[in-house]
């Protein structure tokens, strides 16, 4: 036997590798391609490429290594162990640096629907399941889940006033249009013209078919009632209140409440001064409720605080709140933590008030259930847009359902029913806005200093959607443009960014 011989038998791997010359090529191509998928993911950036290389690159190498070492003749060092493992090493170190730049493409794009035909800074809220996006030109009605547009009305509008069943009444020019929650024109009327010119743009209530408008000159006001034709239905005479519900509190984007509310389906009238002339019939009171019938359900005392649905919050005295219910007191309330100094944001379940000291300095607050009354306190809390009184570091958020604590970049998420935790979340922003309304915790911030750096701008702002009731993350969004996130669903927000990108996040 000769030599050769003899080492080839000693070593079985020399003939198996003479046999399988293609198989070191095609490990040395896969290692290869890897590098390149890792790269590219890095480079474009695409997430699902960087992770299809992060994972390709170092099990190629590992591949050559154990088929280099199999064949490795006795005596020789291992050199191509030792070099797989520095490059695999360097791979997966290249990897854990880069992955924040790959999650700025994960969060670039994941709308489950785009709007490319929003306009810049729409008037955006969600109603009777339709998502109304309101311009000064143009008023669309999508479907919240798949984004499709179920309406257009080409109009240019004044005022857009929504009622509780998702019915809206529109003011354009010299014409007032009422339509159905899908769009569909009920009827329309001349806008009355109040003394002086002017005309009425924004409804006092909305529902069945009727819409309540006001004509005020000082505290004295007409109310009138129209129902598909161009005389009032019925026609009183009282003071004036203005008790339409905002789309709820907001910490940072915009929400117009000049040119778009939310209004009752009772009209709440205040009543004449004393010695007051044009009275409603005569009769001094504090306040009165009318159905949209004009019926009158009941005549109360105190002032009108606020107008829900069919349900209107009186104060009665400093701290005093009776809710009221088809003329009907349904609870009343005359132990709550009063301050001198204090302020109301109403939801369509429940109010919050902050109290302050006689300094003006906010030092906690309190809501109640316009169920049945119930109350219990709460912290500092924003009750409206970047409250400037309060330090935004450690200042939470007013919500429907739930308010949301915040000290730094922590966050939690409290039931406002019952005052229990429901969930703790760090934010990975920094400068956070925090908007909570309809099922969505939303926060617009400007990515960490480490994304910011790896995604080359300074421009970028970063968008992140929680679920309301659970604190989970559903969806998060970077973006070279202002983004302007609104709740519209249980972990879903509509974005409107300033460049032009619109579009639904979430689950």
């Amino acid at each position: 036997m000769t030599t050769q011989e003899r080492l080839a038998e000693a070593n079985p791997s020399d003939r198996a590798g003479s046999r399988h010359p293609r198989t070191l090529v095609r490990l040395i191509a896969f290692a290869l391609l890897g590098v390149a998928l890792l790269a590219g993911g890095i480079w474009i950036p695409r997430y699902w490429v960087f992770l299809l290389g992060a994972v390709s690159a170092p099990l190629g190498l590992a591949l050559v290594t154990l088929h280099l070492t199999g064949r490795r003749r006795p005596g020789r060092p291992r050199l191509p162990l030792v070099g797989a493992v520095a490059v695999v090493a360097l791979l997966v170190a290249a990897a854990v640096i880069a992955a924040p730049r790959a999650m700025v493409a994960q969060m670039d794009g994941p709308y489950l629907w785009r709007d490319d035909a929003a306009p810049q800074r729409p008037k955006v809220y969600l109603s009777a399941q339709t998502l109304l996006v309101v311009d000064a030109d143009l008023i669309r009605g999508l479907d919240p889940a798949t984004g499709r547009e179920r309406f257009s009305l080409s109009r240019r509008s004044q005022a857009v006033s929504v009622g509780a069943d998702g019915t809206f009444f529109v003011v354009s020019g010299e014409r007032g249009s009422y339509h159905s929650a899908d769009g569909k024109l009920l009827w329309e009327i001349p806008t009355p013209i109040r003394p002086g010119g002017r005309r009425s743009t924004l409804a006092t209530a909305i529902g069945n078919g009727t819409v309540v408008l006001p004509d005020c000159e000082g505290q004295q006001c007409v109310y009138r009632a129209y129902k598909g034709s161009g005389a009032p239905t019925w026609t009183m005479t009282g003071g004036r209140s203005d008790v339409s519900l905002r789309n709820g509190p907001v910490s940072g984007h915009v929400d117009d409440t000049s040119r778009v509310r939310l209004v009752p389906a009772v009209v709440a009238i205040a009543g004449v001064p004393a010695g007051g002339g044009a009275g409603v019939e005569g009769t001094r009171v504090g306040a009165m409720t009318v159905g949209l019938d004009g019926r009158v359900l009941g005549r109360h005392e105190g002032s009108i605080a606020a107008a829900v649905g069919e349900v209107v919050l009186l104060s009665r005295a400093d701290c005093q709140y009776e809710a009221v219910r088809a003329g009907q007191a349904i609870w009343r309330t005359s132990d709550l933590p009063c301050t001198k100094m204090r302020g109301m944001t109403l939801f369509p379940d429940r109010f919050y008030m902050w109290t302050a000291t006689a300094q003006g300095k906010i030092n906690g607050g309190f809501t109640v259930d316009l169920d049945d009354g119930q109350w219990r306190s709460t912290p500092a809390l924003h009750l409206d847009s970047w409250d400037d009184r309060l330090p935004e570091e450690t200042t939470g958020v007013a919500g429907n359902d739930v308010w949301v604590e915040r000290d730094g970049q922590r966050l939690t998420g409290v039931d406002a029913s019952t005052g229990r935790v429901l969930w703790r979340y760090r934010s990975t922003g920094v400068d956070s806005a925090i908007d909570v309304r309809d099922g969505a915790v939303t926060l617009r911030s400007r990515p960490d200093a480490r994304l910011k750096t790896l995604a080359d701008s300074d421009a970028r702002w970063q968008v992140t959607v929680l679920d309301s009731r659970t604190g989970r993350r559903t969806a998060q969004l970077v973006t070279n443009g202002l983004p302007l996130p609104v709740g519209a669903g249980p972990g879903r927000a509509y974005v409107q960014v300033d460049t032009g990108r619109s579009g639904m996040l979430g689950p």
